[in-house]
Protein backbone atom coordinates (compact mmCIF):
# COMPACT_ATOMS: atom_id res chain seq x y z
CA UNK A 1 0.00 0.00 0.00
CA UNK A 2 1.29 3.47 -0.86
CA UNK A 3 2.03 6.01 1.87
CA UNK A 4 -0.67 8.34 0.54
CA UNK A 5 -3.31 5.57 0.60
CA UNK A 6 -2.38 4.69 4.17
CA UNK A 7 -2.63 8.34 5.23
CA UNK A 8 -6.05 8.60 3.59
CA UNK A 9 -7.29 5.61 5.62
CA UNK A 10 -5.99 7.09 8.88
CA UNK A 11 -7.45 10.51 7.99
CA UNK A 12 -10.83 8.96 7.21
CA UNK A 13 -10.81 7.16 10.56
CA UNK A 14 -9.88 10.45 12.24
CA UNK A 15 -13.02 12.06 10.80
CA UNK A 16 -15.09 9.15 12.09
CA UNK A 17 -13.72 9.40 15.60
CA UNK A 18 -14.26 13.17 15.65
CA UNK A 19 -17.92 12.63 14.71
CA UNK A 20 -18.21 10.12 17.53
CA UNK A 21 -16.77 12.58 20.03
CA UNK A 22 -19.40 15.16 19.07
CA UNK A 23 -22.16 12.78 20.10
CA UNK A 24 -23.48 12.74 23.69
CA UNK A 25 -21.49 10.44 25.94
CA UNK A 26 -22.93 8.31 28.72
CA UNK A 27 -20.53 7.49 31.54
CA UNK A 28 -19.94 3.82 32.22
CA UNK A 29 -19.52 2.23 35.63
CA UNK A 30 -15.90 1.36 34.95
CA UNK A 31 -13.02 2.26 37.22
CA UNK A 32 -9.80 3.05 35.37
CA UNK A 33 -6.96 3.30 37.89
CA UNK A 34 -3.77 5.07 36.87
CA UNK A 35 -5.57 6.93 34.08
CA UNK A 36 -2.53 9.05 33.22
CA UNK A 37 0.15 6.50 34.12
CA UNK A 38 2.09 5.14 31.09
CA UNK A 39 0.89 1.58 31.43
CA UNK A 40 -0.99 -0.04 28.55
CA UNK A 41 -4.74 0.02 29.09
CA UNK A 42 -6.32 -3.05 27.47
CA UNK A 43 -10.10 -2.74 27.12
CA UNK A 44 -11.75 -6.02 26.19
CA UNK A 45 -15.39 -6.95 25.77
CA UNK A 46 -18.06 -7.86 23.22
CA UNK A 47 -18.22 -6.15 19.87
CA UNK A 48 -20.33 -2.98 19.81
CA UNK A 49 -20.57 -2.71 23.60
CA UNK A 50 -18.88 0.71 23.71
CA UNK A 51 -15.15 -0.06 24.09
CA UNK A 52 -14.01 2.47 21.49
CA UNK A 53 -16.24 5.18 22.91
CA UNK A 54 -14.90 4.58 26.42
CA UNK A 55 -11.33 4.62 25.10
CA UNK A 56 -11.70 7.82 23.09
CA UNK A 57 -13.18 9.72 26.02
CA UNK A 58 -10.44 8.38 28.29
CA UNK A 59 -7.77 9.64 25.89
CA UNK A 60 -9.55 12.91 25.27
CA UNK A 61 -9.29 13.62 28.98
CA UNK A 62 -5.54 12.94 28.89
CA UNK A 63 -4.50 14.98 25.87
CA UNK A 64 -3.57 14.83 22.20
CA UNK A 65 -3.82 11.32 20.74
CA UNK A 66 -3.88 9.30 17.53
CA UNK A 67 -6.28 6.56 16.46
CA UNK A 68 -6.27 3.55 14.16
CA UNK A 69 -9.03 0.97 13.77
CA UNK A 70 -7.84 -2.44 12.57
CA UNK A 71 -11.40 -3.64 12.05
CA UNK A 72 -12.42 -0.82 9.72
CA UNK A 73 -10.29 -1.40 6.62
CA UNK A 74 -8.76 -4.77 5.83
CA UNK A 75 -6.02 -3.09 3.79
CA UNK A 76 -4.39 -2.15 7.10
CA UNK A 77 -3.91 -5.84 7.86
CA UNK A 78 -1.79 -6.22 4.73
CA UNK A 79 0.80 -3.65 5.85
CA UNK A 80 4.02 -5.60 6.37
CA UNK A 81 6.03 -2.90 8.12
CA UNK A 82 4.10 -1.59 11.14
CA UNK A 83 6.32 1.51 11.22
CA UNK A 84 4.45 2.69 8.11
CA UNK A 85 1.26 2.81 10.19
CA UNK A 86 3.04 4.81 12.90
CA UNK A 87 4.39 7.23 10.28
CA UNK A 88 0.89 7.74 8.86
CA UNK A 89 -0.52 8.40 12.34
CA UNK A 90 2.22 10.95 13.00
CA UNK A 91 1.48 12.70 9.69
CA UNK A 92 -2.27 12.87 10.26
CA UNK A 93 -2.28 13.60 14.00
CA UNK A 94 0.94 15.55 14.43
CA UNK A 95 3.13 13.03 16.29
CA UNK A 96 0.87 12.22 19.27
CA UNK A 97 2.23 10.38 22.30
CA UNK A 98 -1.09 8.74 23.14
CA UNK A 99 -2.40 6.06 20.76
CA UNK A 100 -5.68 4.15 20.58
CA UNK A 101 -5.31 0.86 18.70
CA UNK A 102 -8.86 -0.36 18.10
CA UNK A 103 -9.64 -4.10 17.63
CA UNK A 104 -5.92 -4.77 17.53
CA UNK A 105 -6.29 -8.55 17.59
CA UNK A 106 -6.89 -8.44 13.82
CA UNK A 107 -3.38 -7.13 13.07
CA UNK A 108 -0.71 -9.82 12.48
CA UNK A 109 1.86 -10.02 15.31
CA UNK A 110 0.03 -7.23 17.10
CA UNK A 111 1.56 -8.04 20.48
CA UNK A 112 5.05 -7.35 19.14
CA UNK A 113 3.78 -4.13 17.56
CA UNK A 114 2.24 -2.97 20.84
CA UNK A 115 5.35 -3.89 22.79
CA UNK A 116 7.59 -1.91 20.44
CA UNK A 117 5.35 1.17 20.66
CA UNK A 118 5.27 0.95 24.44
CA UNK A 119 9.05 0.67 24.67
CA UNK A 120 9.32 3.67 22.33
CA UNK A 121 7.47 5.82 24.85
CA UNK A 122 3.93 5.80 23.47
CA UNK A 123 1.01 5.72 25.91
CA UNK A 124 -1.27 2.99 24.55
CA UNK A 125 -4.92 2.14 24.90
CA UNK A 126 -5.82 -1.12 23.17
CA UNK A 127 -9.29 -2.55 22.55
CA UNK A 128 -10.20 -6.07 21.51
CA UNK A 129 -13.23 -8.32 21.16
CA UNK A 130 -11.54 -11.53 22.19
CA UNK A 131 -11.50 -12.69 25.81
CA UNK A 132 -8.09 -14.31 25.32
CA UNK A 133 -6.51 -11.02 24.26
CA UNK A 134 -4.46 -10.94 27.47
CA UNK A 135 -3.23 -14.50 27.17
CA UNK A 136 -0.26 -15.92 25.33
CA UNK A 137 2.13 -13.53 23.63
CA UNK A 138 0.75 -10.30 25.15
CA UNK A 139 1.17 -11.66 28.67
CA UNK A 140 4.66 -12.82 27.73
CA UNK A 141 5.81 -9.55 26.18
CA UNK A 142 4.01 -7.11 28.49
CA UNK A 143 4.16 -8.77 31.90
CA UNK A 144 3.41 -6.14 34.53
CA UNK A 145 2.99 -3.41 31.92
CA UNK A 146 -0.68 -3.70 31.00
CA UNK A 147 -3.89 -2.98 32.85
CA UNK A 148 -6.94 -5.07 31.84
CA UNK A 149 -10.35 -3.37 31.74
CA UNK A 150 -13.46 -5.45 30.96
CA UNK A 151 -16.50 -3.74 29.45
CA UNK A 152 -19.90 -5.37 28.93
CA UNK A 153 -23.12 -4.01 27.39
CA UNK A 154 -25.03 -1.59 29.63
CA UNK A 155 -26.01 -3.03 32.99
CA UNK A 156 -29.43 -2.30 34.46
CA UNK A 157 -27.74 -0.05 37.03
CA UNK A 158 -26.16 2.00 34.22
CA UNK A 159 -29.52 2.23 32.49
CA UNK A 160 -31.19 3.62 35.59
CA UNK A 161 -28.32 5.98 36.41
CA UNK A 162 -28.67 7.59 32.99
CA UNK A 163 -32.43 7.92 33.11
CA UNK A 164 -33.59 11.41 32.23
CA UNK A 165 -36.25 11.15 34.95
CA UNK A 166 -36.33 9.88 38.50
CA UNK A 167 -38.24 6.63 38.26
CA UNK A 168 -40.57 5.34 40.93
CA UNK A 169 -40.24 1.77 42.16
CA UNK A 170 -43.10 0.51 39.92
CA UNK A 171 -41.46 2.27 36.96
CA UNK A 172 -38.12 0.61 37.77
CA UNK A 173 -39.89 -2.76 37.86
CA UNK A 174 -41.38 -2.02 34.43
CA UNK A 175 -37.99 -0.88 33.12
CA UNK A 176 -36.51 -4.17 34.31
CA UNK A 177 -38.99 -6.13 32.18
CA UNK A 178 -37.84 -4.19 29.12
CA UNK A 179 -34.21 -4.77 30.06
CA UNK A 180 -34.74 -8.50 30.53
CA UNK A 181 -36.25 -8.77 27.05
CA UNK A 182 -34.05 -6.35 25.10
CA UNK A 183 -30.72 -6.32 26.88
CA UNK A 184 -28.14 -3.56 27.15
CA UNK A 185 -26.37 -3.12 23.81
CA UNK A 186 -25.90 0.63 23.20
CA UNK A 187 -27.45 0.63 19.73
CA UNK A 188 -30.52 -1.12 21.10
CA UNK A 189 -30.80 1.05 24.21
CA UNK A 190 -29.91 4.54 23.08
CA UNK A 191 -31.85 4.95 19.85
CA UNK A 192 -35.46 5.05 18.82
CA UNK A 193 -38.30 6.58 20.81
CA UNK A 194 -40.04 5.42 23.93
CA UNK A 195 -43.67 4.49 23.62
CA UNK A 196 -44.17 3.46 27.23
CA UNK A 197 -43.27 6.66 29.08
CA UNK A 198 -39.90 5.38 30.30
CA UNK A 199 -37.24 7.74 28.99
CA UNK A 200 -33.53 7.42 29.44
CA UNK A 201 -30.89 10.00 28.59
CA UNK A 202 -31.14 10.57 24.80
CA UNK A 203 -33.82 7.93 24.08
CA UNK A 204 -34.85 4.61 25.48
CA UNK A 205 -35.28 1.62 23.23
CA UNK A 206 -35.80 0.57 19.64
CA UNK A 207 -39.14 -0.84 18.71
CA UNK A 208 -38.73 -4.60 19.37
CA UNK A 209 -38.61 -5.49 15.66
CA UNK A 210 -35.82 -2.99 14.91
CA UNK A 211 -33.78 -3.93 17.95
CA UNK A 212 -34.21 -7.61 17.18
CA UNK A 213 -32.99 -7.17 13.61
CA UNK A 214 -29.92 -5.27 14.80
CA UNK A 215 -29.03 -7.95 17.38
CA UNK A 216 -29.57 -10.77 14.89
CA UNK A 217 -27.16 -9.05 12.50
CA UNK A 218 -24.63 -8.50 15.29
CA UNK A 219 -24.86 -12.13 16.44
CA UNK A 220 -24.27 -13.42 12.90
CA UNK A 221 -21.46 -10.92 12.30
CA UNK A 222 -19.60 -11.91 15.46
CA UNK A 223 -19.90 -15.61 14.68
CA UNK A 224 -18.56 -15.03 11.17
CA UNK A 225 -15.79 -12.53 11.96
CA UNK A 226 -14.60 -13.64 15.38
CA UNK A 227 -15.26 -17.36 15.15
CA UNK A 228 -15.51 -18.78 11.62
CA UNK A 229 -13.11 -16.37 9.93
CA UNK A 230 -10.68 -15.92 12.83
CA UNK A 231 -10.32 -19.66 13.46
CA UNK A 232 -10.53 -20.63 9.78
CA UNK A 233 -13.46 -22.99 10.19
CA UNK A 234 -14.01 -24.54 6.77
CA UNK A 235 -17.58 -25.73 7.34
CA UNK A 236 -19.64 -23.53 9.62
CA UNK A 237 -22.72 -25.78 9.81
CA UNK A 238 -21.66 -27.55 13.00
CA UNK A 239 -20.61 -24.27 14.60
CA UNK A 240 -23.93 -22.61 13.76
CA UNK A 241 -25.83 -25.64 15.03
CA UNK A 242 -24.03 -25.57 18.40
CA UNK A 243 -24.52 -21.80 18.74
CA UNK A 244 -28.25 -22.18 17.99
CA UNK A 245 -28.69 -25.00 20.48
CA UNK A 246 -26.95 -23.07 23.24
CA UNK A 247 -28.81 -19.78 22.70
CA UNK A 248 -32.09 -21.71 22.80
CA UNK A 249 -31.19 -23.41 26.09
CA UNK A 250 -29.84 -20.53 28.15
CA UNK A 251 -29.78 -21.14 31.93
CA UNK A 252 -29.77 -24.91 31.38
CA UNK A 253 -27.10 -27.58 31.66
CA UNK A 254 -25.65 -28.85 28.41
CA UNK A 255 -24.19 -32.23 27.58
CA UNK A 256 -21.14 -32.14 25.35
CA UNK A 257 -22.02 -35.60 24.04
CA UNK A 258 -25.54 -34.55 22.99
CA UNK A 259 -24.35 -31.29 21.44
CA UNK A 260 -21.74 -33.10 19.39
CA UNK A 261 -24.21 -35.74 18.24
CA UNK A 262 -26.81 -33.24 17.05
CA UNK A 263 -24.30 -30.87 15.36
CA UNK A 264 -22.91 -33.35 14.15
CA UNK A 265 -19.23 -33.28 15.08
CA UNK A 266 -16.82 -34.91 17.49
CA UNK A 267 -16.90 -34.04 21.19
CA UNK A 268 -13.45 -32.37 21.07
CA UNK A 269 -14.66 -30.24 18.16
CA UNK A 270 -17.86 -29.29 20.02
CA UNK A 271 -15.80 -28.31 23.07
CA UNK A 272 -13.49 -26.23 20.86
CA UNK A 273 -16.45 -24.46 19.24
CA UNK A 274 -17.97 -23.60 22.63
CA UNK A 275 -14.60 -22.12 23.58
CA UNK A 276 -14.62 -19.98 20.45
CA UNK A 277 -18.12 -18.66 21.24
CA UNK A 278 -16.96 -17.79 24.75
CA UNK A 279 -13.79 -16.10 23.45
CA UNK A 280 -15.99 -13.93 21.23
CA UNK A 281 -18.03 -12.79 24.27
CA UNK A 282 -21.30 -14.31 23.03
CA UNK A 283 -21.78 -17.01 25.67
CA UNK A 284 -20.21 -18.14 28.92
CA UNK A 285 -20.41 -21.33 30.98
CA UNK A 286 -20.65 -22.01 34.69
CA UNK A 287 -19.18 -25.10 36.27
CA UNK A 288 -21.02 -27.21 38.81
CA UNK A 289 -19.62 -26.46 42.26
CA UNK A 290 -17.41 -29.06 43.85
CA UNK A 291 -14.44 -28.92 46.16
CA UNK A 292 -12.82 -31.49 43.83
CA UNK A 293 -11.29 -30.01 40.68
CA UNK A 294 -11.88 -33.16 38.63
CA UNK A 295 -15.60 -33.16 39.42
CA UNK A 296 -15.89 -29.51 38.41
CA UNK A 297 -14.14 -30.21 35.12
CA UNK A 298 -16.06 -33.37 34.17
CA UNK A 299 -19.61 -32.44 35.23
CA UNK A 300 -22.09 -30.84 32.83
CA UNK A 301 -21.95 -27.06 32.75
CA UNK A 302 -24.67 -24.42 32.43
CA UNK A 303 -24.74 -21.96 29.54
CA UNK A 304 -25.57 -18.24 29.67
CA UNK A 305 -25.57 -15.42 27.13
CA UNK A 306 -23.63 -12.15 27.44
CA UNK A 307 -26.76 -10.08 26.72
CA UNK A 308 -30.46 -10.84 27.15
CA UNK A 309 -31.30 -9.15 23.85
CA UNK A 310 -29.57 -11.97 21.96
CA UNK A 311 -31.82 -14.54 23.65
CA UNK A 312 -35.05 -12.93 22.47
CA UNK A 313 -33.70 -11.82 19.07
CA UNK A 314 -31.77 -14.93 18.03
CA UNK A 315 -33.55 -17.79 19.78
CA UNK A 316 -36.26 -19.89 18.15
CA UNK A 317 -38.82 -19.28 20.88
CA UNK A 318 -41.26 -16.40 20.42
CA UNK A 319 -40.55 -15.16 23.95
CA UNK A 320 -38.42 -17.07 26.46
CA UNK A 321 -39.69 -17.65 29.99
CA UNK A 322 -39.38 -14.65 32.29
CA UNK A 323 -37.57 -16.83 34.83
CA UNK A 324 -34.88 -17.81 32.31
CA UNK A 325 -34.36 -14.19 31.27
CA UNK A 326 -34.13 -13.13 34.91
CA UNK A 327 -31.61 -15.87 35.69
CA UNK A 328 -29.49 -14.88 32.70
CA UNK A 329 -29.46 -11.23 33.83
CA UNK A 330 -28.21 -12.31 37.26
CA UNK A 331 -25.59 -14.53 35.63
CA UNK A 332 -24.31 -11.56 33.61
CA UNK A 333 -24.04 -9.37 36.71
CA UNK A 334 -22.09 -12.08 38.55
CA UNK A 335 -19.95 -12.87 35.50
CA UNK A 336 -18.98 -9.19 35.30
CA UNK A 337 -17.76 -9.32 38.91
CA UNK A 338 -15.93 -12.59 38.23
CA UNK A 339 -14.13 -11.04 35.24
CA UNK A 340 -12.96 -8.30 37.60
CA UNK A 341 -11.45 -11.04 39.81
CA UNK A 342 -13.89 -10.12 42.58
CA UNK A 343 -15.28 -13.65 42.94
CA UNK A 344 -15.81 -17.05 41.37
CA UNK A 345 -19.28 -18.22 40.33
CA UNK A 346 -20.71 -21.74 40.05
CA UNK A 347 -24.04 -23.52 40.27
CA UNK A 348 -24.82 -26.28 42.77
CA UNK A 349 -26.63 -29.58 42.42
CA UNK A 350 -26.97 -31.89 45.39
CA UNK A 351 -27.32 -35.65 45.58
CA UNK A 352 -31.11 -35.40 45.28
CA UNK A 353 -30.71 -33.20 42.20
CA UNK A 354 -31.86 -30.13 44.12
CA UNK A 355 -30.29 -27.07 42.57
CA UNK A 356 -29.08 -23.63 43.60
CA UNK A 357 -28.66 -21.28 40.65
CA UNK A 358 -25.52 -19.48 41.82
CA UNK A 359 -22.77 -20.27 44.29
CA UNK A 360 -20.40 -17.34 44.83
CA UNK A 361 -17.00 -17.91 46.40
CA UNK A 362 -14.37 -15.42 47.46
CA UNK A 363 -10.95 -16.34 48.84
CA UNK A 364 -11.80 -20.04 48.61
CA UNK A 365 -14.88 -19.69 50.85
CA UNK A 366 -18.51 -19.83 49.72
CA UNK A 367 -20.01 -16.40 50.50
CA UNK A 368 -23.43 -16.33 48.73
CA UNK A 369 -26.07 -18.82 47.69
CA UNK A 370 -28.49 -17.21 45.23
CA UNK A 371 -31.74 -18.49 43.77
CA UNK A 372 -33.65 -16.71 40.99
CA UNK A 373 -37.40 -17.24 41.15
CA UNK A 374 -39.45 -14.77 39.14
CA UNK A 375 -42.78 -15.72 40.73
CA UNK A 376 -42.82 -16.73 44.40
CA UNK A 377 -46.59 -16.77 44.70
CA UNK A 378 -46.84 -20.52 44.11
CA UNK A 379 -46.18 -22.31 47.40
CA UNK A 380 -44.78 -25.43 45.74
CA UNK A 381 -42.23 -23.37 43.83
CA UNK A 382 -41.31 -21.35 46.92
CA UNK A 383 -40.83 -24.51 48.99
CA UNK A 384 -38.53 -25.98 46.34
CA UNK A 385 -36.33 -22.87 46.29
CA UNK A 386 -36.14 -22.73 50.07
CA UNK A 387 -35.28 -26.38 50.65
CA UNK A 388 -32.52 -26.23 48.00
CA UNK A 389 -30.99 -23.17 49.66
CA UNK A 390 -31.09 -24.69 53.13
CA UNK A 391 -29.69 -27.99 51.91
CA UNK A 392 -26.83 -26.23 50.08
CA UNK A 393 -26.26 -24.01 53.11
CA UNK A 394 -25.66 -27.06 55.25
CA UNK A 395 -23.32 -28.70 52.74
CA UNK A 396 -21.33 -25.58 51.82
CA UNK A 397 -21.34 -23.85 55.22
CA UNK A 398 -22.81 -20.60 53.92
CA UNK A 399 -25.41 -18.43 55.66
CA UNK A 400 -25.95 -15.62 53.10
CA UNK A 401 -28.99 -17.03 51.36
CA UNK A 402 -30.82 -14.90 48.79
CA UNK A 403 -33.85 -15.32 46.55
CA UNK A 404 -34.15 -12.79 43.71
CA UNK A 405 -37.68 -12.40 42.46
CA UNK A 406 -40.04 -10.38 40.33
CA UNK A 407 -42.29 -9.90 43.36
CA UNK A 408 -42.29 -6.30 44.65
CA UNK A 409 -41.57 -6.83 48.36
CA UNK A 410 -38.17 -7.28 50.00
CA UNK A 411 -38.09 -9.18 53.25
CA UNK A 412 -35.93 -11.39 55.42
CA UNK A 413 -37.56 -14.45 56.93
CA UNK A 414 -36.58 -17.54 58.83
CA UNK A 415 -37.39 -20.80 57.07
CA UNK A 416 -37.16 -24.30 58.49
CA UNK A 417 -36.61 -27.48 56.53
CA UNK A 418 -36.28 -30.83 58.30
CA UNK A 419 -35.33 -29.23 61.57
CA UNK A 420 -32.78 -26.82 60.08
CA UNK A 421 -33.61 -23.11 60.26
CA UNK A 422 -31.99 -20.49 58.07
CA UNK A 423 -32.55 -16.79 57.45
CA UNK A 424 -33.31 -16.14 53.78
CA UNK A 425 -33.49 -12.70 52.21
CA UNK A 426 -35.97 -12.16 49.38
CA UNK A 427 -35.00 -9.20 47.17
CA UNK A 428 -36.84 -7.76 44.14
CA UNK A 429 -34.60 -8.36 41.16
CA UNK A 430 -34.72 -4.73 39.97
CA UNK A 431 -33.44 -3.59 43.38
CA UNK A 432 -30.58 -6.09 43.36
CA UNK A 433 -29.55 -5.24 39.78
CA UNK A 434 -29.61 -1.48 40.33
CA UNK A 435 -26.70 -1.76 42.78
CA UNK A 436 -23.30 -1.04 41.28
CA UNK A 437 -21.97 -4.01 43.26
CA UNK A 438 -24.88 -6.44 43.54
CA UNK A 439 -22.87 -8.81 45.72
CA UNK A 440 -23.17 -6.27 48.50
CA UNK A 441 -26.84 -5.54 47.78
CA UNK A 442 -28.15 -7.82 50.51
CA UNK A 443 -26.18 -5.81 53.07
CA UNK A 444 -27.39 -2.47 51.76
CA UNK A 445 -31.09 -3.27 51.37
Amino acid sequence: MSESALRRIIASQKEEIERRLRQPYIERDVTIPMRDYPIIKVIIGPRRCGKSTLATHLLQSLGHYGYVNFDDDRRLLQVEDSQEIVDAINDVYGSPRYLLLDEIQNFPNWELFANRLHRSGYHLVITGSNSNLLAGELATHLTGRHLPIVLFPFSFAEMLKNSSDTLSEPEKATALKHYLERGGYPESVLQGTASDGLYFQQTYLFAPADGGFYLQSLWNSVIYKDVVQRHRIRSSNAMNSIAAQLINNVAAEYSLKKLAKSAPCSEPTALKYIGYLEEAFLLFSLQRFSYKTRERMTSNQKIYCIDNGFITACGDRFMPEAGKLAENAVAIALHRRAREDACKVYFWRGERQWEVDFVVSQNEAVTHLIQVCWDMSDSTTADREVRSLINASQELNCDRLIILTGNPDAQTQEFTWRGTTREIQTIPLWRWLEQQDPLEADQQL
